[in-house]
Order: structure tokens, then sequence, then C-alpha cells
């Protein structure tokens, strides 16, 4: 490793730094000790809205595959690109956002060998958040992209609930009009069944059957059935009792 990289943080600081409670997880991905040892050292100071920082480490793409795997809110990854192979940190990129489906981490790359992965490609063609060479990085430049990076993952992590939160709040939304909706529906339906009689019905003096409105005349009990919801039970009256069937006793006095 460049001896610039190993001077980085060289300060008298004194060491607050609790195995007992973290809060921010970082995963440092580097094949170098070094790196480590000194990324551990420059985060002894650093915390982000009274929340500690946790370093986890891994010395290989494959290794930190099993981290992410395990650690499933982690915030950040600072990564190397050469490592078990030219392109294993950035093949880490795309397995972090296409096959685990990760965006809300914070991907910063950070390199020693700039020939192996060019900025501008590495910008256009992968998901990350920052680039960095390791001989730029000073202790002020660290500590920026490290509380730049916790905001980012905190305002994307806010976003995403909210958004959440929307979309269960529309559903919801949706799924109470479609209620309404079949609601009025059924009141449609029930509305045009209804069958009432009112206005001027015109019946015949004599035999009492009821003109339509297409003109023709119907028996009172079938003008009346097809008009309303009433059913008829045919019996016989007292009087039409005695005059049709005067032999019959059918109702006694």
């Amino acid at each position: 490793m460049d001896s610039n990289f190993n001077n980085l943080f060289a300060s008298n600081v004194e060491n607050n730094f609790s195995d007992s409670y973290y809060n921010w997880k970082i995963l440092v991905v580097d094949d170098e000790k070094d790196v480590h040892e000194v990324t551990r050292l420059a985060f002894e100071s650093i915390s982000f809205e009274g929340k500690s920082l946790k370093l986890l480490n891994a010395y290989s793409a494959s290794q930190a595959k099993q981290i992410l795997k395990d650690e499933v809110d982690v915030a950040m990854v600072l990564l190397d690109v050469v490592m078990e192979t030219d392109s294993a940190g950035l093949d880490l990129i795309k397995y972090i956002r296409e096959e685990l489906g990760n965006s809300a981490i914070r991907i910063i790359l950070r390199t020693g060998h700039p020939g192996k992965a060019p900025e501008r490609r590495v910008i256009r063609e992968y998901d990350i958040n920052d680039y960095w060479q390791k001989t730029e990085i000073t202790a002020d430049r660290l500590y920026t992209l490290i509380v730049s990076g916790l905001r980012s993952h905190k305002n994307y992590i806010a976003l995403s609930n909210y958004s959440a939160r929307l979309e269960k709040e529309i559903a919801l939304r949706k799924e109470k009009e479609n209620e309404n909706e079949n609601l009025i529906a059924e009141l449609k339906l029930a509305l045009a069944n209804i069958k009432t009689l009112s206005g001027l019905i015109p019946i015949c003096t004599h035999c009492k059957k009821i003109r339509d409105d297409k003109g023709k005349w119907n028996q009172l009990e079938t003008y009346i059935y097809n008009h309303s919801d009433a059913n008829f039970s045919h019996s016989i009256c007292p009087i039409c009792a005695k005059q049709h069937y005067p032999n019959y006793d059918i109702y006694k006095e």
C-alpha cells in the first residue's frame, strides 16, 4: 500500500471506540490489512447524529457477500476494486444492486489502481455514490464522505418508508373506492328493480281493466303485478259469493 495512504490519518486522537454499542454499520472491503487499520483509526472520532459507527471488515469480495447476507442494515460500503480479481470490487457493486436489489447502501469506491477502473467509465456503468483514489483521501475528505454518505442513506430510507406508506394509503383508498363503486352499482340495480305506481292510471269504469302506456287494456291484477312488487292471492268477497254462488254458504253469517 502507498505510504502516503498509511500516513493520512496520523493523529493523536483519544480512543473512544466502543465495542458495546454501534448504530451505523459501515462495511470496509479491501484486501490490504493496513487499509482496514487506518480506516478504523480514522473512524474513532466520527459520529453522525449522536450515533457512532460500527465497522465490518471484509478482505475479499466473496467475504463481503457473506457479510451482506448476514447484515441486512449496512449503511455504507467503502470498496476497493482490485482484490481476488481485477474486477472483484466492480462485480460486488452489481451483486449489491442487482442480485440483492439493495439501493439503500451508499457505495464509495476507493482504489489504488485507477487504471484498472477509470473513473468516468465506472461512474457511467456502475451504480455508485462516489469515486476516489486512495492517495486523494485525506482525513477531512473521509469525514465528509462518511457524514454525507450516512445522511444520504438516512434520507433514502426515510423516502422509501414514506413511499411505502403512501403506496399503502393509495391501495387502501382504491380498495375503498372499489367498495363504494360496488355499493353504488348495487344501489343502482336495486333502484332499477323498484316498481312503483304513480300518476293518473286510466281504468275502465265497468270492467276495471287498466290501459298501459302502449294502449293495451290489462286486467287489474296483471297491471299491478307488472308495475309493482305485489303478488295476488285470489279469493272471493262475501257479496260476490252470494251473487255467483248462492247455493254455497261460503261465508256464514
